[in-house]
């Protein structure tokens, strides 16, 4: 394993890391085991440091030239990994039935046995890329036809495959990396890192686009949940309901769309940040003119109170007052008091003693 370890060091470190541990795991799995301290000897061979290749970058005027030398279903492909942020092997295992094109956003079901993690999840695409999606669909018949003809012959086959294949996109992941290459190197865009010898232009860049992206804009959290790091999957999932999931990446959205010229989009953000700060104002209006009624009312049955309370007032002195006006034998005070008590007159009652039932004390 010490000799192994040194054997990788013209490897890049993460894939000489990889290979040390396959081939650790393998031995083990035969019970052929080495100890802690051996192994860690045999680790310290391997070469330092992180990742070797130097990718250029997958910005958006490279994804224009790579969607103009594609055809229907790499469109569809790369729209749908860069603006939904799925791993190659979880989109390619994604069904009719999976995705639902009326929503808004359009989401996509990913089924917890496709994952990485293991756990079911659901993620959304643009705009652009859903448009893209029904495009292909209507060419995706005849592809499938088409390849099940060419393939009837290969490797002594005598009978074609089965046309049942009910995903989204009926292809291997070999053919996607080979179609994705294809249009780096249509587009001039190819190069191979002298160190390693790989490709600067990937489509696993499409995931990181994803991530970079989206956080520009929406909580990382949820960029980082949409793309199915296990971490996030659980507190976000219980975090944020699906409604509040799909406003954020609708907020977000224009940062994954690519085709869309970059002074339109920072236009329709200017636009939609404006469009948003008004809803504010008005929802901010409305709720302070909802208090101000709310006031207004209160004030108002306040004021109708004390209006009541006065006529009560009023009319108990007009009753004592016409008590000493009878006594005296005054008609002309007696006159002026029936005056007032029809002026404050209460609810149709016009006497506090005729509400208390002691008309008769009036009277004497």
């Amino acid at each position: 394993m010490l000799k192994f370890a040194v054997s990788l060091q013209n490897r890049p470190p993460l894939s000489a890391r990889q290979v040390f541990n396959q081939v650790n795991e393998f031995l083990s799995m035969n019970d052929v085991v080495i100890t802690p301290k051996d192994t860690k000897r045999a680790r310290n061979k391997l070469p330092k440091g992180g990742v070797a290749t130097q990718e250029k970058d997958m910005d958006l005027d490279t994804l224009r030239s790579l969607l103009a030398h594609s055809d229907a279903k790499g469109k569809a492909i790369i729209l749908a990994l860069a603006s939904g942020g799925m791993r190659i092997g979880e989109l390619l295992s994604v069904t009719l039935k999976d995705i639902d094109l009326d929503s808004k956003p359009v989401k996509i079901n990913i089924r917890g046995k496709n994952t990485k993690t293991g756990y079911q999840r659901y993620t959304f695409v643009s705009t652009e890329s859903a448009l893209s999606i029904r495009e292909w669909l209507k060419v995706r018949k005849k592809y499938l036809e088409a390849s099940l003809k060419k393939g009837m012959h290969l490797k002594g086959r005598t009978t074609a495959k089965s046309s049942i294949d009910n995903r989204l996109f009926p292809v291997s992941d070999n053919l996607v990396n080979q179609m994705f290459e294809q249009a780096v190197r249509n587009a001039g865009l190819f190069d191979q890192d002298e160190t390693t010898n790989r490709t600067t232009l990937h489509i696993h860049q499409l995931r990181k686009f994803f991530l970079s992206q989206l956080s520009l804009k929406a909580p990382k959290e949820i960029a980082e949940t949409l793309a199915g790091h296990q971490g996030y999957l659980t507190n976000s999932y219980r975090r944020y309901t699906e409604a509040q999931l799909a406003e954020k990446y609708l907020e977000a959205e224009y940062l994954v769309t690519i085709q869309v010229p970059t002074e339109i989009k920072e236009i329709q953000n200017e636009f939609r940040e404006k469009m948003q700060n008004q809803t504010d104002i008005v929802e901010r209006l409305v709720a302070k003119n909802m208090r101000q009624e709310d006031e207004i009312k209160h004030i108002r049955e306040i004021i109708v109170k004390q209006d009541k309370d006065y006529d009560k007032m009023v009319l108990l002195w007009a009753d004592l007052a016409e008590i000493h006006a009878r006594n005296q034998n005054d008609k002309e005070s007696l006159k002026i008091l029936e005056d007032v008590r029809h002026k404050h007159a209460v609810n149709g009652v016009n006497s506090v003693l005729k509400i208390n039932g002691r008309q008769e004390t009036l009277t004497k």
